[in-house]
């Protein structure tokens, strides 16, 4: 939003379902109700207004309802190959969370690491895209534990609708771990880490 800007309308920016980040410019002073209501990927906000935003909040047109990091800074990083991580800081804890993919279907390879360390798979990584028909992914690429919060959000492994890659039809999803399905088995999911529609197969290949 540029600094020229200092309203934002009701209702804005409202189911903006692949907006990560926005950054308010130093002239906001207003921001109308729902402007960002279920901007369900927003989860990174850039700050250089006077408003006070804070995270979980309704408040400010639901802006921070699902945000992470609010700062003069983005944590948002986008790779070469289309991978979208987010960084986490929670007190001590630094986490890495691959929140979107925006390169290629087909075949897709996650990356082995993340500057340098694990990371989680968090909701709706790859929601909704049903192009892609194998996904990759080294056992020692992923933090398998579940961490929560000290806002007492719970991150998995692998999020909620994570590989939920169906539109509207049923659709096939190969994931080759390269690992033993006790590494798997290891890697916390929640329970609707992928939906009805998205039929997944996972078959174990050694490292």
């Amino acid at each position: 939003i540029p600094d020229s800007v200092t309203y934002i309308g009701a209702s804005a920016f409202r189911e903006c379902g692949y907006m990560y980040t926005v950054e308010l410019g130093s002239s906001v002073t207003y921001i109308g109700n729902y402007a960002f209501l279920n901007c369900v990927r927003l989860y990174d906000i850039v700050n250089h207004s006077s408003l006070d935003v804070a995270s979980n909040s309704a408040a400010y047109g639901n802006i921070a309802d699902h945000a992470f990091s609010i700062g003069t800074s983005s944590e948002i990083t986008k790779t070469a190959d289309g991978f979208v991580f987010l960084t986490v800081v929670d007190g001590s804890n630094v986490i890495y969370l691959m929140i979107a993919y925006e390169g290629d279907g087909g075949k897709v390879t996650l990356p082995t690491s993340f500057n340098g360390s694990k990371y989680r798979v968090y909701n709706v990584a790859f929601y909704k895209r049903a192009d892609i028909t194998q996904v990759t992914i080294l056992s020692a690429a992923i933090e398998p534990a579940q961490i929560t919060l000290s806002t007492g959000r719970t991150i998995y492994g692998i999020g909620k609708c994570a590989f939920a890659i169906a539109e509207r039809d049923t659709t096939e999803l190969k994931i080759d771990f390269i690992g033993t399905q006790e590494q798997w088995k290891a890697i916390t999911k929640d329970d609707l880490w992928y939906d009805e529609l998205t039929r997944v197969t996972v078959t174990y290949v050694a490292e």
